[in-house]
């Protein structure tokens, strides 16, 4: 009789759980560039950043080389212009050697057809030589 109501109450058990239920597990990763919520890439762009420190440190600038930058990128700037406006004919540029900064350009307009720069870098000896063909007025 004892073992009868044992049996009783186990199977009364189960019934009453209803069995065990259980679902799939799916793996969602927490990087947005895998697929996971795109809420997170700011936040983990963010923290990747900060613990970046390959990028070298801003130090502050001397005035003077400010200056020197500027006034090479001006006048690097304006050469350009002119060679550009002789190459179509609206001005004449004057073919010579031009040092500004840390280059070396060198105009030759000996081809009525064709303007030459050879731009070096005084630095590391690098050069580039740009042929810009003449249009006629």
């Amino acid at each position: 009789m004892r073992k009868l109501l044992i049996y009783a109450v186990f199977s009364i058990g189960l019934l009453a759980a209803g069995g065990a239920r259980g679902s799939e597990l799916v793996y969602q990763p927490v990087n947005p560039s895998f697929g996971g919520y795109p809420g997170n890439g700011e936040y983990l762009l963010n923290h990747a950043q900060a613990q970046n420190d390959t990028h070298p440190k801003l130090q502050p600038t001397d005035p003077l080389t400010t200056f020197k930058n500027n006034l090479d990128s001006r006048i690097l700037s304006y050469l350009s212009s002119k060679l550009v406006q002789d190459a179509f004919g609206d001005t004449t540029l004057q073919p010579g050697h031009y040092v500004v900064g840390d280059y070396s350009v060198d105009i030759d307009g000996s081809n009525p057809n064709l303007l030459s720069v050879l731009v070096t870098d005084i630095g590391t000896g690098n050069s580039t030589t740009i042929q810009i063909p003449r249009v006629a007025p």
